[in-house]
């Protein structure tokens, strides 16, 4: 996905981005909302981010872009009912509470103690 963004002769405008970003929606949630693919699709995101750190030191416009599409994102499938027809917040919610988890048991287990601030 990264590889795509820096194909385009604009690739550091936030704006070029943001459309990028639209743009694969459909690439992680084709058939409808679940926590599953959101959590993939802002995954992704958060990646994204990291890379576009690396590559400029004005970086903080692209987390700006990155959250509001996926704001966007969410304001969609919350509207559709999508959201609530599947779990809605809490399920959200519990999943991401046990990837964290997961997340960072794993980092102890591998001596990466450091790795959470909490």
């Amino acid at each position: 996905m990264f590889d795509e963004f820096k194909t385009h002769d604009k690739w550091l405008e936030p704006d070029v981005f943001g459309s990028y970003v639209l743009n694969a929606v459909p690439v992680y949630i084709p058939d409808g909302y679940t926590v599953e693919r959101l959590l993939a699709f802002c995954a992704t995101m958060c990646g994204a981010m990291i890379l576009y750190c690396k590559e400029t030191l004005d970086c903080s416009r692209f987390f700006e872009m990155a959250a509001n599409m996926i704001s966007v994102v969410l304001i969609g499938h919350t509207s559709t009912g999508d959201i609530f027809d599947k779990g809605g917040w809490w399920h959200l919610n519990r999943v991401s509470e046990h990837v964290l988890a997961y997340i960072y048991n794993r980092s102890l287990r591998e001596g990466l103690k450091d790795f959470f601030c909490w």
